[in-house]
């Protein structure tokens, strides 16, 4: 039987050593020089006896020809037991493929935006909602609008996938009324805790409970509102750049003063209260370089529950005035990584590439746009991403909506498994596609690829391949050692992170497009037998 090199194994190099990546299957296999050379060596299909032999001639005459020839044979077997190389006739791959692509076109909506305004009372630099949002205006939601949005929401979507729902803006606190009325609705109507007479208590939640997360800058937090939001266990996720100087760089109010000082105050107040928060930060020309101290700052002054690390997106009229290279943005994320990871503070962001590669579960879809969000607006429309409200794309009549609309299954269709030129990218597995909305402001279509954010994960995953080596303590000494990670020893790149508290927020959010059931891929990770192929 011939065999041949998979085209989904890719060849990384470092300080003498080699590693076979495999990007479907998320497995590493770390050697020597070999291991490159043999698969130079395969440019045709060959028995094992003639590709065992082309490695010998590698190294030169043999010393002892027919141990050696055992041994060149048994490390290509073991090469095909993992999957790097593969009989010429296996569809184990091809059939993966089909059923990752399958999976990606079945999404079903599990999270839901909901903007109570689209007004804003700072102005950051930065801020591509400002910039797309300006021809949409300045609208407020009724609370009639609010509840008609959830019950959308939750005729579409399935309890046992676990809903989220989300408050954007705009800055949410500025109509506290709506906010107030919604989160009460949704907490009314949702699974909750029954009381000894039966009845449901208003406000109580369950782990099966709708997960309702705030994003807010802090600057209109009130007491009255953070002991609500403590109550009806709402999330808090607080928009914190670094330090004042660096925060109050590009987030500040319409007449140039920095908001740091009220955000803070904000975020203490619901301290007090009891609610358990987050702080995302955008990555730009004001913090980088000097991440890893701007976070050390917010973790020691604010003690947040987690951090997340956005990148900036693009602007549709004129450049991001804090765009920073990519490159340099992504190194700095991975030493921040390194630092945060041994105090046990989980990075959202990060973790959407760092998972999937850890977990050995391809991520199929960045962003929960792409078949699983709804973003009811305002003024009674509903769509999938909050940078396309203001463009006049991709919104629609909420009291019309339903499943078979044109715009959401082209959004759900979007994944790079999808996508030809994507299927031999090494980084595929844990890019999930990148953002739409920056794609179509790249190239004019939500279908084209995030070239960035292609750059960021095949840097991330570069890193990643030899974090692992690093964190297993690998060692190459001779030439026909081979080190391949065991499953457990993965879990080492988090450190001191626990990637699966409960206490964490967004993390159905997070996981979205993370391909769980995939029986096929499992069965691989397990390594059962190449099927019914032995060599002759």
């Amino acid at each position: 039987m011939l065999i041949e090199k998979s085209p989904f194994v890719h060849i990384f190099k470092s300080n003498g050593v080699v590693c076979l990546y495999h990007s479907l299957y998320i497995t590493n296999i770390y050697g020597s020089h070999l291991l490159a050379e043999l698969f130079e060596s395969l440019r045709f299909p060959q028995s094992i006896e003639q590709a065992a032999m082309r490695l010998l001639s590698t190294e030169g005459r043999p010393q002892n020809p027919a141990i050696d020839n055992r041994r060149a044979i048994e490390y290509i077997e073991l090469l095909l037991k993992h999957r790097f190389l593969r009989y010429i006739d296996s569809d184990d791959e091809n059939n993966l493929i089909s059923t990752l692509q399958q999976q990606a076109q079945c999404a079903t909506p599990q999270f839901l935006y909901l903007v109570p305004t689209s007004v804003c009372n700072l102005r950051c630099k930065y801020c591509h909602i400002i910039d797309t949002w300006a021809a949409y205006g300045q609208h407020h939601m009724s609370p009639e609008t609010a509840e008609a949005g959830i019950k959308k929401f939750m005729e579409y979507s399935l309890a046992s996938c676990k809903r989220e729902i989300m408050f954007y803006g705009g800055e949410p606190l500025l109509v506290p009324e709506v906010v107030k009325y919604a989160v009460s609705y949704i907490r009314e109507t949702d699974t909750g805790v029954t009381d000894t007479s039966g009845a449901t208590t208003s406000g109580a939640t369950t782990n099966d409970s709708c997960k309702i997360t705030l994003f807010t800058n802090g600057t209109a937090i009130t007491k009255d509102m953070a002991e609500f939001l403590a109550d009806n266990d709402v999330f808090v996720i607080v928009s914190m750049d670094g330090p004042a100087e660096v925060h109050n760089q590009m987030r500040h109010y319409l007449d140039g003063r920095g908001s740091f000082e009220d955000t803070a105050k904000g975020y203490d107040i619901c301290k007090a209260a009891g609610c358990r928060l987050g702080i995302s930060m955008v990555l730009g020309r004001h913090n980088i370089p000097g991440l890893k101290a701007a976070v050390e700052y917010l973790i020691n002054r604010f003690e947040p529950v987690d951090l997340g690390f956005s990148t900036l997106h693009l602007h549709q009229h004129g450049s991001n005035p804090a765009v920073v290279d990519i490159k340099l943005l992504t190194e700095e994320m991975i030493d921040t990584f390194r630092f945060i990871r041994e105090k046990g503070v989980y990075a959202e962001h990060l973790f959407r590439r760092i998972r999937p590669f850890v977990e050995q579960q391809p991520r199929l879809k960045d962003c929960p746009s792409c078949g699983g969000k709804f973003l009811v607006a305002p003024d009674k429309s509903i769509g999938f991403c909050e940078a396309f409200l203001g463009t006049g794309l991709y919104y629609y009549p909420l009291d019309s909506f339903d499943l078979s609309n044109e715009g959401y299954n082209e959004w759900k269709g979007i994944a790079p498994v999808r996508r030809k030129e994507c299927l031999r990218c090494p980084a595929i597995a844990i890019c999930g596609g990148g953002c739409p909305y920056d794609a179509w402001v790249q190239h004019g279509s939500i279908n084209n690829l995030d070239t960035i954010r292609c750059q960021q994960s095949n840097i991330l995953l570069e890193w990643l391949v030899w974090d692992l080596f690093g964190q297993i303590k690998g060692e190459v000494k001779e030439v026909w050692d081979m080190v391949i990670p065991e499953p457990a020893q993965r879990q080492m790149i988090y450190s001191k992170i626990d990637a699966v508290s409960k206490n964490l927020p967004l993390q159905g959010y997070s996981s979205y497009g993370e391909g769980k059931d995939v029986e096929g891929l499992r069965m691989i990770n397990n390594l059962p037998p190449n099927p019914s192929k032995e060599a002759p």
